[in-house]
Formats: structure tokens, sequence, C-alpha cells
């Protein structure tokens, strides 16, 4: 039986990264949209890959949270927030809030403190959690059911850690990177460490003794004087950066598992129209359809008949159709066509030898569209029973490759930007 899954998106990271991945987007009106568009792009990317059955997102609320009230200086080296990804969190939020999706903050803590009190939560109830950031902070959060999800080259690669893969390939496990950074420090939050150990001393201290704690209880068993040194002197300064460095598990916060099922309805005129407003129209077609099936009528009709029908086409015609001898030009030919005209289905055929003109009078009407896939075929064949399609004319197969090709172009543009490696 397959386990059940939640996703949770790390929304302050996902969001930083992808405005700083992205070149800069706007709408005609000038608002700013790259971060948005990253943001989006990544999730529908996460669902369709995970297939998650729960999904939630948090957000930092503010710089007030009880580490900076212990520590002042923490997170001090930051700049601040630019302005254009600042305006950008309000419809991210809408986006989600569309999507059905839950989003969690909390006065006073962090995100990652929300994410790892859900991530403890769902573990609780053995359900595996993927949690999609570009903060390297995460992988403590770590084990056997938890798969940290790091978005590299901006938010178009990304590697997944586990527990196993965190002690293959940094010779600690998830709990012991918490000691790593007590001992080196973080710049990127403005966590002290201890001066003068980096990361290959810091990797190798923990890898041995398994903890700041017994690195410092075993202090006089350690090579190097300086490293020795230090350690004696900011003894308190790394089992305090270890403190800051942790992320809590235990936030009190309100988890309901209903209320963050993936949801199959949510609101899609609401988000069709917001991605129209953003004019993400490449996100459009990743959108179900608004309308309902309708199961077409068909009719088999004469050609002779067609006259009786033409004045149902109000403006469009859709033809599908079927030929002899696809591949071989010189010998195709055109054996049945089926008109689409709102929503009844008439078929033709072609093999009955009969006078052609009143389908030649429907299919030259400048005034009628036509759409068809493999257009090209379809005219070819006409023209061997003298008909020469007039109008405008809307080739579903070239359509589905120009979106193909929008897609290749923009996976392109995204894998060609250097990451920014900032949180």
């Amino acid at each position: 039986m397959n386990k059940e899954k939640l996703l949770i998106l790390d929304g302050n990271s996902l969001m930083n990264r992808a405005f700083y991945a992205i070149p800069p987007m706007n709408t005609n009106s000038g608002l700013h949209t790259n971060a948005i568009y990253g943001f989006t792009t990544m999730l529908f990317k996460m669902i369709e890959e995970i297939k998650p059955d729960y999904i939630v997102s948090t957000f930092d609320v503010s710089r007030n949270t009880f580490r900076h009230k212990e520590y002042e200086d923490y997170k001090a080296g930051r700049r601040k927030m630019a302005e254009e990804l600042r305006e950008q969190f309000p419809l991210v939020k809408d986006m989600l809030r569309l999507f059905s999706i839950n989003i969690y903050e909390e006065e006073g803590f962090e995100a990652d403190d929300l994410i790892g009190t859900l991530s403890e939560y769902a573990k609780s109830r053995d359900i595996d959690v993927y949690i999609v950031t570009g903060d390297k902070d995460a992988l403590q959060l770590c084990d056997d059911n938890v798969f940290v999800v790091i978005t590299k080259k901006g938010i178009s690669e990304k590697e997944i850690y586990d527990k196993a893969r965190m002690i293959s390939e940094f010779g600690v496990t998830p709990t012991e990177f918490v000691d790593v950074k007590g001992l080196m420090g973080d710049a990127s939050d403005n966590i002290p460490g201890v001066p003068g150990i980096g990361s290959k001393t810091a990797f190798k201290l923990i890898g041995e003794y398994k903890s700041i704690e017994n690195v410092l209880e075993n202090v006089d068993n350690i090579s190097g004087k300086k490293v020795k040194e230090s350690l004696i002197e900011y003894r308190e300064q790394a089992i305090f950066s270890k403190k800051l460095a942790t992320i809590m598990r235990d936030v009190p916060i309100e988890i309901d598992m209903d209320s963050i099922k993936s949801k199959k309805e949510y609101d899609v005129a609401g988000l069709r129209k917001l991605f129209v407003d953003l004019e993400f129209r490449s996100l459009l077609s990743k959108l179900p359809s608004e309308d309902k099936k309708i199961e077409a009528e068909s009719e088999n009709i004469k050609i002779s008949d067609l006259n009786k029908i033409k004045e149902k086409i109000h403006g469009s015609v859709f033809i599908t159709y079927q030929i002899s001898d696809e591949n071989v030009l010189s010998k195709m030919r055109l054996n049945r066509l089926y008109l689409g005209i709102k929503d009844k289905v008439y078929i033709l055929d072609l093999n009955e030898g009969t006078d052609i003109e009143p389908l030649k009078d429907i299919l030259e009407d400048e005034e009628i569209s036509k759409t068809a896939h493999k257009m090209k075929n379809l005219l070819t064949s006409l023209r061997k029973l003298g008909i020469a399609m007039k109008g405008q004319l809307f080739d579903t197969n070239i359509a589905a490759y120009l979106m193909m090709l929008q897609r290749e172009l923009l996976s392109f543009r995204f894998s060609t930007v250097l990451s920014d490696d900032r949180n």
C-alpha cells in the first residue's frame, strides 16, 4: 500500500530564489511577476512529480522572532528585501488560496520552524514528507521518510536528500548537521560559530565526536593548537550557535490534516483570471477546462444534404478526417470527413462519388474559419478533389508544437541562469 505524502513549500525561500534566478518579468501595467511565475512553475512541477495527498506553504511573518530576541544580530547581515520582490508576496498567497492550499505563518517563529513542526506531525502519522526549499538549513530535518528537495540552478533543477544520502554525502546524520553549523557558523544567518573553524574541520570533528557537546568534552584529545584554543575560548558561543541553528519541531500551531488535503477541485475560474491578469499565458494550459464535457451527437449525412446544414454554421467548423496512404503523397486519398458544428458532428462518406459542390461551397467560404489537426494533409487531399480551402485556418498540430517549443525555450532559459545562493 502506497504511503500518503505531504508536500511543504518553503514560500519565502522559493520566492527569493525565483526572483533572483528568473530575469525580470513585468505585466503591461508594470507589476513585477518573475518570482510568482517561478514559484507557480515549481508548484505545478512538484504536484506532477510527487502527487501529494496534502499540500501546505509556509511563510515568514516578520524578523521579530525568538532568535532575534535572544541574539540581536541574528541575520543582521542580510540586505533588505527588494521592493520588486516584496510586492509579489500578496499575489502568490492569493494564488495559493485559489488552489485551496493552506498557508502557515506564525508571529515569533520562522517558516523553518513551521516546516519542522509540520514534518514532525506528519512523520508521527507515517506520512512521507517532501520539503521544497532552496535553504540547506532544512537538511537537518531529513529522515527515512522526510525528503528535502533542494532547488538548484535557480528553480530548474533539484537535489533530493533523505537521511541515507545525508550520511553518504556529508558523513554526518541530519541531526549532527546542526552541530556542524554550530561549529562553523553561518554567514548568511550571521550565526557566529567558532572562529577559525571552517567547514572541513567542523565536519571532521562532528563526524568523529557526533555532537558539539562531545567535542568540547574531548577537547584535550583534539589535535591542532589553534583549533583547541578556539574551542575552549568560544565554548559557550558554539553551544549558542547550535541553538540558533536548530529548527524547532514543536511550534504551537493547529494542524488539521483534513483541511490541508490536496484538493482535486479548486477555483479554476479564479486562477484563470489571475493568470490572465499576470499575463502567464503559458500556464493557462496547465489548468483544467472550466467547461463540462459535452457529448457530441453524430449524424451520417450525404454531401448533397450539406446545403441544409450550412445555415447552422455560425462562423466556424472543426474538421477531422480519414485518409488512405497518409505517408505517400501520390496515393493520399480522402475517405471520410467529420464536420463539427456546434455540439453535433456530421459524418460524410467521400467514397459515394457524388457531386462535391455543396462541400466546396462550405470549405471555400472565406467567412467560415476552419480548425483541423495536421491541416497540411487535409489541404493536400482536398486539392485532389478540386477544393481549395479558404478562410481562417487553425492547425492544432502546429499549435501544440509551438506550445512545446515555448516550454523548451523557458526550460533552457531557466537552466542557463546562474543560481543565486542566497536563501
